[in-house]
C-alpha cells in the first residue's frame, strides 16, 4: 500500500466459528510483530491500522466451524517503503501565541470571498487541556447552518468538517474527521486538507483520518466571517480555553510532506498562503496577516498575546 498511512480489513462471513491468524505462516501473536497495538483483532476480522514495511508478507486466517470442518483464505500485502516520517517541531517558532481564558473570547476576520475557497488547507498550533464541547479552533461556520467549515475540539479530541450544503459534504455520523485526542497540555500542530476526494485531519505530521465526499465536492457558499479559537453560535464552550499559534489558510491541497516541512514556520510568500496569523504583535486591536490578500485578525474580549 503507497502512502503515509493506510487500512485494510478482512473479514469472516459466518457466526458461531473460531479463527486463527497467520503470517508468514507462523500464528500472528508469536510472528514478531507489533501484536496486537498494530492489528486489532476483531469478532470476525483483523484491522491493519498505520503499515509498516516490516508487515508485508502473506496473511492467512483459518475459520473452524462448530462442527470441526475448517477453510482458510490468504492475501498479500506489500507496504511499499517510504520516507521516515520527520516529527514536526515539538512547539510553533517562537515569538507570543494567542491565549484564550473567558467564554467570549476569540479573534475574527471578516468575511472575504477568498475565505470561500477550494480546495482548502487549515492549519493551528494548539494547546488546551479542556475536554468539553465544543470549542472552535478555526470555523467559517454558524452552528447547524450545513454552509461552511470547521477545525474544532470535541471531548479532546481535534476534529473537522465541510459542508457545501445539506447534500454536499465532509461528514459522518460520527461528526466529521476525527484527529484523537490532543487535549495533554502540549503543544501540537494539527491540519485538515479538504480536497476533490475528500478530506484528511493532520496531527503532528501524521495523518488521523481520510473521509470521502457525499454528493459533489466544491467551494462554500458562506458569508459569516472566520473564528479563530472560536465555535460562534454554540451554546455549549464555543470558545478555546488554551493557547493557539501559526493560523493558516492555504487556497491548495498541502501535502503530507509540504505540512512537515513548514510546520513550525513558512515563507510569507509561498505560494497558495492565502492568510497566515503569527500572533507575534497587536496593532490597534488586531494581529495583521502576514501573507495573502485576506484582512487582519480582530481579537476580541478574553483573548491576548
Amino acid at each position: 500500500t503507497d502512502g503515509w498511512m493506510a487500512t485494510g480489513r478482512v473479514f469472516t462471513p459466518a457466526e458461531g466459528q473460531t479463527y486463527q491468524w497467520y503470517f508468514q505462516g507462523q500464528p500472528l501473536e508469536d510472528s514478531g510483530l507489533n501484536y496486537p497495538w498494530l492489528f486489532g483483532a476483531q469478532a470476525n476480522g483483523l484491522y491493519i491500522d498505520h503499515p509498516t514495511a516490516a508487515m508485508s508478507g502473506t496473511y492467512t486466517l483459518v475459520a473452524t466451524a462448530q462442527c470441526g470442518q475448517t477453510s482458510s483464505t490468504s492475501f498479500t500485502m506489500l507496504v511499499n517503503s517510504c520516507p521516515a516520517q520527520v516529527p514536526v517541531s515539538p512547539s510553533p517558532a517562537g515569538g507570543s501565541f494567542l491565549y484564550q481564558n473567558s467564554p467570549d473570547a476569540r479573534a475574527f476576520v471578516p468575511h472575504t470571498p477568498v475565505l470561500n475557497c477550494f480546495p482548502l488547507t487549515i492549519e493551528a498550533w494548539v494547546n488546551t487541556t479542556f475536554t468539553g464541547v465544543t470549542p472552535g479552533i478555526v470555523s467559517k461556520y454558524v452552528s447547524s447552518s450545513r454552509r461552511g467549515y470547521s477545525l474544532f475540539m470535541v471531548n479532546g479530541h481535534i476534529g473537522a468538517f465541510y459542508f457545501v450544503d445539506e447534500n454536499n459534504y465532509i461528514y459522518n455520523t460520527a461528526g466529521g474527521l476525527d484527529g484523537g485526542f490532543i487535549a495533554d497540555g502540549q503543544w501540537h500542530h494539527v491540519a485538515v486538507v479538504f480536497e476533490q476526494s475528500g478530506g484528511t485531519i493532520y496531527v503532528d505530521g501524521a495523518a488521523r483520518q481520510t473521509l470521502a465526499w457525499t454528493g459533489t465536492p466544491g467551494p462554500i457558499n458562506a458569508t459569516t466571517d472566520l473564528s479563530i479559537g472560536s465555535y460562534p453560535f454554540y451554546a455549549g464552550t464555543p470558545s478555546l480555553p488554551g493557547a493557539l499559534d501559526e493560523v493558516r489558510l492555504w487556497n491548495a491541497a498541502r501535502t503530507p510532506q509540504q505540512l512537515l516541512a513548514s510546520a513550525a514556520s513558512v515563507d510569507a510568500t509561498t505560494p497558495g498562503l492565502i492568510a497566515s496569523y503569527r500572533f507575534d504583535s497587536i496593532q490597534n486591536g488586531y494581529v495583521p496577516n502576514t501573507a495573502g490578500p485576506i484582512g487582519p485578525a480582530y481579537l476580541m474580549s478574553g483573548s491576548r498575546l
